[in-house]
């Protein structure tokens, strides 16, 4: 087995156990989220929120640490690893993009109900 074959199964080894998680908690998730939201449209997005965050930080958690290839086993996959970095900062970006849009929500959502 080639060692970037054996790198994709566990990418989506942890990619399917991270959904998995996301699928089982999203009910319980979202039932209290609609009790700290205050209303079920926030709860809803907070919910699709978690879930995200949580496979893209799986999936980052993942390209972490990208398989050291030689000569002999990266003859087949040319620039594969130069494709997964930049992945791997694809997946950084939309993190941080979470993050920042999160932030301000947290923000605009105080605010608004600090006007209430």
């Amino acid at each position: 087995m080639n060692i970037y074959i054996a790198y994709l199964i566990s990418a989506l080894s942890a990619l399917c156990l991270a959904m998995a998680i996301v699928l089982i908690s999203r009910k319980a998730l979202g039932q209290l989220l609609v009790e700290l939201c205050g209303n079920d449209a926030r709860a809803r997005y907070w919910t699709l929120f978690c879930g995200l965050f949580l496979v893209l930080c799986t999936l980052y958690g993942v390209l972490a640490e990208l398989p050291a290839g030689d000569a002999r086993s990266s003859a087949g996959f040319p620039g594969l690893l130069a494709g997964l970095l930049g992945f791997r900062a694809g997946v950084l970006a939309l993190l941080l993009a979470f993050m920042g849009t999160a932030l301000v929500l947290v923000v605009g959502i105080h605010r608004f109900e600090a006007r209430k």
